[in-house]
């Protein structure tokens, strides 16, 4: 009778965390599901947070990287790739987050040479420098000449020839020079 007992209640036992393992699996593998649908930085951290050692553990790891990076993509500033590249640095990608820096540094660049800039010359030097930002030069250029216009009066007469952008078509740009 005592090892009936003492095999029911062995049984019983596997029984038991057969069960435990069962839910927890079950409950560790719903949560997951439900924390792919809403594929939020918040719902992997959550996810990470209530079961932090699970088959999943690293793809969720990594689905935070990835929906960071795109947050910071979509953003669009120096400081959020910065903020990136420091929480990771090792990531796939480092490469283009520093592209993504390097391209708004240029463009602030541009930018502040062109609020510097006060006459044709000037514009024009900036021109060839930046082909491609002739959008935002060429009225800058045509404010500054109609400006010098009415300072010189209409004894002086500007000419304006078309520039065409080193490997693109022509272009809306111009070069300006001064008619004697």
């Amino acid at each position: 009778m005592r090892t009936k007992t003492i095999t029911n209640g062995l049984h019983l036992g596997i029984f038991l965390l057969c069960t435990v393992l069962i839910t927890g699996c079950a409950s560790t593998q719903g949560h997951w599901q439900k924390t792919q649908k809403s594929d939020t930085i918040w719902a992997y951290e959550e996810f990470l947070t209530k079961h932090p050692e699970s088959e999943f553990t690293d793809e969720a790891k990594r689905r935070i990287e990835k929906l960071t990076w795109e947050r910071a993509k979509n953003t669009n500033t120096i400081e959020a790739y910065r903020k990136f590249l420091m929480e990771y640095p090792q990531s796939e990608f480092v490469a283009e987050a520093n592209a993504g820096i390097e391209k708004l540094e240029e463009r602030e660049e541009f930018d502040n040479n062109l609020r510097a800039t006060t006459n044709i010359v000037q514009l024009e030097q900036l021109l060839k420098e930046y082909p491609n930002e002739y959008e935002k030069i060429i009225p800058r250029l045509e404010r500054t000449i109609l400006e010098e216009m009415r300072f010189r009066g209409i004894g002086k007469r500007f000419v304006i020839k078309p520039f065409i952008v080193q490997n693109y078509s022509l272009a809306r740009s111009a070069t300006i020079s001064t008619a004697v």
